[in-house]
């Protein structure tokens, strides 16, 4: 719907509680707003008596309604809709339709959204708000480092209430569009009057990117006031931002204690086990088969580009890309991963980084751990000997450097790395249990 439709709609709907149904159906069912200049609404109607009706009857009522949805003194005028099409002064030609491009995107629903203990609470808080829209947590402000899922859990908010209460209007925008749409409105008070007003027929607001608004001091003016009319009169907001409120430099303090005043969420980075269900699920979304992706080449991705989930799907997608063009192939093992990805993870040699991988990944396994708590800085001594071990296989069988060592666990130098891999040297010489686990491991690496 444009601004009009949306506007007469909330007007109709409130209407409706005030009147006879039979009076609304027969009178107000087929009005609607034929154009808006400056402060009159012109209100086409089915018929000539219909219009006389409405302006003899009920005009004090329909102003009283148009005022407190849009918080402004609009003049409701009647007429037949043909007089008004045949009335050059008030031609639609001139008539505007706002935030041109906002739409819910269809993909995010909260039902693929991954959730992880990085992201559970967000969820959860976005879940209670799209179930109950301006009652908890008003606002909804979530946060986190780009690419992490921020813009995914707002339109999963707004498309799980236009499923679920359909009566509810929904505007989403980047908040780079409202800038754009107050600059654009900005040309003169009636159409900023108009804008502030179509803004205020809805009953959810989503806007994301909220630290877009740093610096642009009157759109954030016009913006405080459509906030507090939202929270005011119990209208869903949520907001979406880098970071916390109170690290957002160049905007005004009233405004920051405002997206404070709800519900702060924070979406961290995934977890390697949540990064490979967020691949397991992209991979199933493209109507592939799970099954014909190795764990290892899912888990490789996951630990090298586990920061951002934007940056787990660009990798996926250059896999797909891969495996499509260059190697075509149904089957994606380790291997294949890594020659899809080695320009974007600076590796050089395939196949050392590939046994490098493997030995880690077999240690782990053959300890019950992740590779990630290997090559984490944990002091507990079953993972800190994991690690020795895993470093001493990696020397003894491949001959890699000890700085490429030490740069694969965490940038540990060169004498940290030696003297790691002489302990264990030793100890394979003195302990017959250490060299049974040596062994043992060389025989699964292959």
């Amino acid at each position: 719907m444009n601004e009009f439709e949306t506007l007469w709609s909330k007007v109709l709907e409130s209407l409706q509680d005030e009147i006879d149904a039979h009076i609304f159906d027969t009178f107000f069912r087929d009005s609607y707003i034929y154009a808006i200049k400056g402060n009159k609404i012109y209100v086409a109607t089915s018929s000539e008596l219909a219009a006389k009706i409405i302006s003899q009857k009920y005009s004090t009522l329909l102003d009283t309604l148009t005022h407190s949805i849009t918080q402004t003194n609009y003049e409701l005028l009647f007429f037949k809709e043909d007089v008004l099409k045949n009335d050059k002064n008030i031609s639609k030609k001139d008539d505007k339709t706002f935030f041109k491009d906002s739409k819910l995107n269809p993909k995010y629903t909260f039902d693929n959204f991954v959730v992880g203990t990085s992201n559970q609470e967000a969820k959860q808080a976005a879940l209670i708000v799209a179930c109950s829209p301006g009652t908890m947590y008003n606002p909804l402000f979530i946060y986190s480092d780009s690419g992490l899922g921020k813009t995914h859990l707002l339109h999963s908010i707004g498309n799980y209430i236009k499923d679920n209460n359909p009566r509810k209007n929904i505007l989403v925008s980047s908040t780079s569009s409202f800038i754009d749409e107050y600059i654009n409105g900005a040309r003169g008070e009636k159409d900023l009057n108009s804008l502030k007003s179509y803004i205020k027929t809805f009953d959810v607001l989503l806007i994301d990117d909220i630290q877009g608004l740093v610096d642009h001091k009157k759109t954030e003016a016009y913006f405080f006031d459509i906030f507090n009319y939202f929270v005011d009169n119990e209208k869903q907001i949520v907001i979406t931002c880098d970071k916390l409120p109170s690290e957002l430099k160049g905007i005004e303090s009233r405004l920051v204690t405002r997206f404070s005043q709800g519900l702060l969420t924070k979406i961290s980075a995934p977890s390697i086990d949540t990064s490979i269900e967020i691949l397991k699920n992209k991979i199933t979304q493209n109507g592939l088969n799970i099954a014909n992706f190795d764990d290892d080449a899912l888990k490789f991705i996951a630990e090298n580009k586990s920061n951002s989930v934007r940056e787990l799907e660009g990798a996926l997608n250059k896999l797909l890309s891969y495996t499509i063009n260059f190697k075509p192939t149904t089957h994606v093992d380790l291997k294949t991963t890594i020659e899809a990805l080695q320009d974007i993870l600076n590796i050089k040699d395939v196949n050392t980084e590939l046994s490098e991988k493997r030995i880690i990944n077999t240690v782990a396994s053959y300890y019950g751990l992740t590779s990630s708590q290997i090559l984490g800085q944990s002091r507990i001594k079953a993972i800190a000997n994991a690690r020795h071990i895993s470093m001493y296989l990696i020397r003894n069988i491949l001959n890699t450097p000890y700085t490429k060592i030490g740069k694969i666990f965490g940038g540990k130098d060169h004498s940290t790395v030696m003297s790691s891999i002489n302990r264990v040297d030793k100890l394979c010489k003195t302990d017959k249990i250490t060299n049974k686990v040596i062994h043992d491991l060389k025989v699964m690496i292959g």
